[in-house]
């Protein structure tokens, strides 16, 4: 058992912190900053999360997408507050989000979190408005499971990219004579932290770890390759450089006619697109024993595969999983359609191997497609999740290790 798992018995005090942006307001395409100082606390960020408001224009029957609490974070990174990058950046993390959410979320979750994450797509008022949201970060360091100790390194400074357009997070019903809001900005970004002390016992044992060069936190970050969908039989994609220990693979495509208009959500249909089998490698090695195929009535094995590579295939998961429309077979074919693998379950035991980049031939993946005919142009999302492990060094420095 590690020394810093939550524990009421190690603690000596808890406070709530508000952490503010460098700046009150912000437009589409700038970037957010936020400090967040600790001199002496641990940081426990399940019990953490972003709030901001989103300044909305004048529309005329506009609506905001769903899941907008996490969808305005376009790239995510994390440095300690001494300037030095922890780990890589996540590219398209709103992505990413997006399909976890709309994936693993049931109809129970979205109307509980609807005033926080915005988890519906929600009618703007014509005359504008102003409505506030919040975000827990699911990825980077924030999915460390324990306290982490950020006072060993002055602290934080969270990053992020806003998109650049307003139908990027806004869309239109469908009445031609509808308008997207006139604006859209941000204010009172804030990171709203909790903060533990330990016991003294505790906090030596930790310095001391730390002094040894032993001190290690294991944390997910989510590599996302964005690539064109080719009107061709067949379709690879290449993910190279990827530094960390693989868990799981998913795929998903937009096509460019999907959204060439303002009256639909950018990221609101995944099609199959005509896909009719798909098979993923790892350096020279298949991971699937098989070509999978794919079509209306063949389609058990992909949604098999997808469940198990989102942790949802055992029955109790099962049957708390209804999502948007109970996720049933119709929907996940046209507007849910995701490819997924776990590699924890690779034949031989290949995610013991893919690890960093000491292990030059399999730090990447291929993604290889086929279709039942050419299929729309659009694009195509690839989310890799690896696991990775960092050092927390003497002197406010960190670095990723091979864990």
């Amino acid at each position: 058992m590690s020394l810093l798992e939550k524990s009421s018995s190690i603690e000596i005090n808890s406070v709530e912190s508000t952490n503010t942006a460098k700046r009150n307001s912000y437009s589409l395409g700038q970037k957010v900053q936020i400090p967040v100082p600790s001199d002496r606390h641990y940081l426990d960020f399940d019990n953490s999360y972003l709030k901001y408001k989103a300044v909305f224009g004048a529309s005329t029957d506009a609506l905001h997408n769903a899941w907008f609490g996490g969808l305005i974070i376009k790239n995510l990174k994390v440095k300690t507050l001494g300037g030095q990058q922890i780990g890589n950046e996540i590219k398209e993390y709103r992505s990413w989000f997006q399909m976890v959410m709309e994936l693993t979320s049931n109809s129970d979750y979205n109307d509980s979190f609807g005033y926080t994450e915005g988890a519906q797509a929600t009618a703007l008022a014509d005359g504008g408005s102003t409505i506030q949201f919040t975000h827990k970060f699911m990825a980077h360091i924030f999915s460390v499971a324990e306290y982490y100790p950020a006072h060993f390194h002055q602290g934080l400074m969270i990053e992020f990219d806003l998109p650049n357009n307003i139908d990027e997070l806004c869309y239109e019903a469908t009445d031609t004579a509808d308008v997207l809001p006139a604006s859209l900005s941000f204010t009172d970004f804030e990171y709203v932290v909790m903060k533990k002390e330990l016991k003294p016992e505790i906090e030596n044992e930790m310095v001391n770890l730390m002094t040894a060069e032993k001190l290690f936190v294991d944390y997910m970050e989510v590599l996302t390759q964005e690539d064109n969908m080719a009107a061709s039989s067949s379709n690879n994609y290449d993910i190279v450089g990827i530094d960390g220990r693989i868990r799981q693979i998913n795929v998903y495509s937009i096509q460019d006619a999907d959204i060439a208009g303002d009256e639909q959500a950018r990221f609101a249909t995944w099609g199959r697109n005509n896909v009719n089998g798909y098979r993923f490698k790892a350096g020279g090695d298949y991971l699937n024993y098989e070509t999978i195929e794919v079509s209306d009535n063949v389609r058990a094995e992909q949604l098999c595969e997808l469940m198990k590579s989102l942790d949802m295939y055992d029955n109790d998961k099962l049957r708390k999983q209804t999502g948007d429309s109970a996720l049933t077979p119709a929907v996940l074919n046209t507007n849910r359609f995701c490819l997924g693998y776990k590699v924890a379950k690779a034949q031989k035991n290949i995610h013991e191997t893919i690890s960093s980049s000491i292990d030059k031939e399999r730090n990447n993946v291929r993604v290889e497609l086929s279709h039942s005919s050419a299929p729309t142009v659009g694009t195509i999302y690839t989310h890799i999740t690896v696991d990775k492990r960092l050092q927390i060094l003497p002197g406010s420095v960190v670095r990723v290790v091979r864990s």
